[in-house]
């Protein structure tokens, strides 16, 4: 037994040696992989105008400027009043999620029809599903410095439930949500190829609600 010792330390010895050849020739891969994939410096993006599409969960009452509804949103709303005792909605308390993104860019929130770079136009609609999301899209143009944000398909959902409800076949009911998200899909993709950037956010698993 001895006498194969030497044997089976040589091979241990072997195999050590191409595991540093192999850890070697990896290290090399990975950085070539690094300055094909540009390396060097990254700036973050800096959006011009931007673009909110989709329902309640992004929507923010602008087009309504009546002094009990404006700035009203679908969460918590508080109520302050001024020296005259005009009700109005606190844009600042209990801010929504597209409220959040507009500040972190330094936008200001504008109606749909608004198209200036120092903007965020509100064009989500509350009860809006994938074909008035993909309506409200083709409005519009699109160009490379922009940021569009898209959140939408929970009505889709909720419509596609109340049809489980009355005896619709499962099956079919999935292949047309497959359908509906294939085609908001393909509507990115338009913007995308514009040059925009588009931010999709996903729809909340309203199962668990």
């Amino acid at each position: 037994a001895p006498t194969h010792l030497p044997v089976l330390e040589n091979t241990l010895n072997s195999n050590k040696r191409w595991q540093h050849l192999l850890r070697g020739r990896l290290a090399v891969l990975r950085l070539a992989l690094l300055v094909s994939c540009g390396g060097g410096k990254r700036e973050a993006f800096k959006p011009g105008h931007m673009y909110v599409f989709g329902d309640e969960y992004s929507s923010i009452d602008l087009n309504n400027f009546a002094s009990t509804t404006v700035n009203a949103r679908y969460t918590v709303n508080w109520v302050k009043s001024n020296n005259s005792g005009v009700k109005a909605y606190n844009s600042l308390a209990y801010p929504s999620w597209t409220e959040f993104l507009a500040a972190h860019y330094g936008k200001t929130e504008v109606p749909c029809i608004e198209t200036a770079a120092s903007t965020m136009s509100m064009c989500a609609e509350p009860g809006s599903t994938v074909a008035t999301v993909i309506n409200a899209i083709n409005t519009k143009s699109y160009q490379k410095d922009q940021l569009v944000v898209i959140l939408a398909g929970t009505h889709d959902i909720l419509q596609a439930y109340q049809s489980f409800k009355a005896g619709g076949s499962i099956d079919t009911l999935a292949t047309s949500m497959r359908n509906t998200g294939i085609a908001l899909g393909q509507k990115i993709n338009t913007i995308v190829s514009t040059g925009a950037r588009v931010a999709v956010a996903t729809v909340p698993d309203i199962g668990l609600s």
